[in-house]
């Protein structure tokens, strides 16, 4: 398991959102691909 945390599950289940969100900016062809990239990184490492 990847979150053991009591609130494991909200967790997860915003994470997925926020990957459906990033696969849909990057399906939209976001001008600043690298922000994206930057943001995600900040929040895995804020999830870790």
């Amino acid at each position: 398991q990847l979150f053991l945390t009591d609130e494991g599950e909200t967790t997860a289940e915003q994470v997925r959102d926020l990957f459906q969100v990033l696969e849909k900016a990057f399906a939209a062809n976001v001008p600043d691909p690298e922000a994206l990239t930057v943001t995600l990184k900040q929040v895995l490492k804020a999830l870790q």
